[in-house]
């Protein structure tokens, strides 16, 4: 590693520990785990480590300075340690008796003039093939001097850090995709929070309308300035106007985020608006904050709120491939390895691809049994090309030229599916045969219902395994109460940083998960009052107390042959009540594609937070959207069952609509179905 790494590496472990002791458990485990967020290979982090602590006990009494705490010498183990802990502030150099502290006067030197002073280091040379690195005031990760040099800075003023803070943030809220996609392929840390680059677009866009309001814009302007990022930004080169990731419904839910804030504070009482930047960290002194906060204010009084920032109510906590997001909630439930390789082979997606290959290789067996009559509806299809693409959709013709195949073919493709080699389209022809032509699944009801089935069971087995194993389901839970930022905005998180966490929805007028809402939701009435009323050193015992009672309420729900299950908050009672949180469920639509793994949070929290945990308090016209998606995901789901599962998906049904009264209704005007409110008595 380069001196300038070691230099700023050491100077954060003085700031935090005063004198740098890298033989302590402290303070090593902390410039490990530094180097990890660094990204630096675990090879280079175990070698720099070692030099380190070696240059400790080789040369530990060599380097001293002036500690301004307690005016007595100190020893460090290198210059690099004396010299940062100099830079850092809190030592002076000896010899230099005007800037000596005396008596409570602790002293401000000039530091950077004395930084460099002393001998050089001794130690073991590093060898020739070693990766020179350097690392940025802003934490980021270089392969080169130039490079790094290239790269923005924290500013050593407060005007510097909040012009770069607010830089950066309108850089990302102006992102094209282009411009996003080639930003994703550069590695090392980019200093613009985590996220998709819409998201971050979204997260900017809150933190420009705040100050923009601030500046005395009307929120009309304002949304017409971001309306206007969303249509696109002008190529100055080819003269053509190029896709932003920023959407309409990020610039919806920007500004009622940023009008819920200003409601809540007070525009006036606001002093910093600051994005999850380096400089925008440093400015208001949140760094290492350790909490899911997309931004900050600092009020007057000085209190510094971290803000999650939600679009609207449909939050995933997971969305996307299943294989990349089984590995990501895998990575969240703090497995032994032993363990991770076992649900691995239990649930993992080779799992998935055995189970579909199987559903395949005996349906295709089955599909041969009555090769002639597919023949003939084949026939049907290729003379009446509407109902073809009704059945097969608008490139109808690619699978019908996959099914038109000899016999040889067919047996060929039992064998590829064996050999789990079928290619995606191979399987959505065969699966759209079966599942679209009446006679064919008439014939054969059950092949559908495998090759979909395969889907069904990975999310079956998550659930289960949720059920039977402890481990696996205790780590599911910290992975849903962390989506809800729980810890986080009940207090009890350990972050000295932060004065108070809020989670904004922007809904209509915005909308936030309070300390109030998730104490009435975890029943913690009697141990949150009680955690206030004690000191400091008291709150441990209760604080592990709350987290108890709060993961003790939490359970999966699901139900045999369910194509999804909820993770919901449970009351014993009196009354026995239940809050369904997130829905868990795997998709693959259509059948070919690889599966994707969902964990959302329902539509009741959005609602409950405004509306109260009672959906029969709740205004008709949220409950009626309530009800009504949760029958339209089942009917979607009755559209493409067949069988044993059609009959329990219309068993749900029944009982939804009979639990609500809500009823779909054909509407012979437009065409489409409806849903009403029938009377009790009808």
């Amino acid at each position: 590693m380069s001196k300038d790494a070691i230099e700023y590496l050491l100077e954060r472990i003085s700031t935090k520990f005063g004198i740098v002791d890298l033989k302590k458990p402290s303070q090593y485990s902390y410039l490990y785990n530094m180097m990890i967020d660094l990204e630096l290979p675990v090879h280079m982090i175990q070698e720099s480590i070692s030099r380190l602590v070696e240059d400790d006990e080789v040369d530990s009494k060599k380097f001293k300075a002036i500690s301004k705490e307690t005016n007595r010498e100190v020893d460090f183990g290198s210059k690099e340690a004396r010299d940062a802990a100099i830079k850092a502030g809190t030592h002076l150099p000896i010899g230099d008796d005007s800037e000596k502290p005396t008596g409570d006067d602790k002293g401000t030197g000039d530091t950077d003039k004395t930084a460099d002073t002393g001998t050089e280091p001794t130690g073991p040379t590093p060898p020739d093939n070693s990766i020179k690195m350097s690392i940025d005031k802003s934490g980021g990760l270089d392969k080169t001097k130039d490079e790094e040099d290239k790269k923005s800075k924290i500013g050593k003023l407060p005007e510097e850090q909040r012009k770069i803070d607010h830089d950066t943030t309108d850089s990302q809220l102006k992102l094209t995709k282009v411009e996003a996609k080639a930003q994703a392929k550069r590695k090392g840390k980019k200093g613009v929070g985590a996220g998709t680059p819409e998201s971050r677009a979204g997260e900017a866009a809150t933190h420009y309308a705040l100050r923009r309001l601030k500046d005395g814009a009307p929120i009309n302007i304002i949304k017409d300035e971001l309306l206007q990022i969303a249509k696109g930004k002008l190529n100055p080169k080819t003269e053509k106007l190029e896709n932003t990731v920023l959407t309409k419904e990020w610039v919806n839910g920007a500004l009622n985020c940023a009008d819920y804030v200003v409601n809540k504070y007070g525009l006036n009482n606001i002093e910093e608006i600051v994005w999850d930047t380096p400089n925008g960290r440093a400015l208001i002194d949140v760094e290492d904050h350790g909490t899911s906060a997309d931004m900050f204010v600092k009020l007057t009084d000085g209190d510094r709120i971290g803000i999650s920032l939600k679009k609207d109510g449909k939050v995933f906590i997971l969305n996307g491939g299943y294989d990349t997001r089984f590995g990501q909630l895998l990575d969240g439930l703090d497995l032994s390895d032993e363990k991770r390789e076992q649900i691995e082979e239990e649930l993992g997606y080779q799992s998935f691809k055995d189970d579909r290959e199987n559903a395949f290789s005996e349906g295709i067996n089955h599909l041969i049994g009555v090769l002639p009559t597919i023949r003939e509806e084949l026939n049907k299809y290729q003379n009446d090309p509407k109902l073809a693409e009704k059945h097969f959709g608008p490139n109808y013709q690619k699978y019908l030229d996959i099914l038109n195949q000899s016999d040889e073919v067919y047996f060929q493709l039992v064998q590829n599916a064996k050999e789990q080699s079928l290619s995606g389209d191979e399987m959505k022809a065969l699966s759209k045969l079966a599942k679209s032509n009446k006679k064919i699944r008439k014939m054969l009801p059950n092949v559908y219902d495998e090759m979909r089935g395969s889907e069904i069971r990975l999310t079956q087995n998550i659930l289960k395994k949720a059920n039977e194993d402890p481990e696996f389901r205790e780590g599911l839970k910290e992975i849903a109460l962390e989506g809800i930022h729980v810890e986080e905005i009940l207090g009890i998180h350990d972050n000295p940083k932060l004065d108070k966490f809020i989670t904004v929805y922007g809904e209509k007028n915005g909308a936030e998960l309070s300390p109030e809402t998730l104490v009435k939701l975890f029943n913690l009435d009697v141990l949150y009052n009680e955690l206030q009323d004690l000191e400091s050193d008291g709150k441990k015992g209760k604080i592990d107390e709350i987290r108890a009672q709060i993961r003790g309420m939490v359970e999966f729900d699901f139900k045999d042959g369910a194509r999804d299950g909820t993770v919901k908050i449970k009351h014993e009672g009196p009354p026995e009540q239940e809050f369904p949180l997130f829905t868990i469920k795997c998709r693959t639509k259509p059948i070919g594609d690889a599966p994707t793994l969902e964990m959302a949070q329902t539509t009741y929290m959005v609602n409950a937070l405004k509306h109260g945990l009672d959906i029969n308090e709740w205004p008709e016209t949220n409950k009626k959207s309530f009800y009504t998606g949760q029958l339209k995901d089942l009917y979607e789901q009755l559209e493409d069952s067949a069988g044993d599962e059609a009959k329990d998906v219309e068993t749900q049904i029944d009982e939804m609509e009979r639990k609500t009264g809500y009823q779909r209704v054909f509407n012979p005007k437009t065409k489409k179905y409806m849903f009403i409110k029938v009377p009790a008595d009808e």
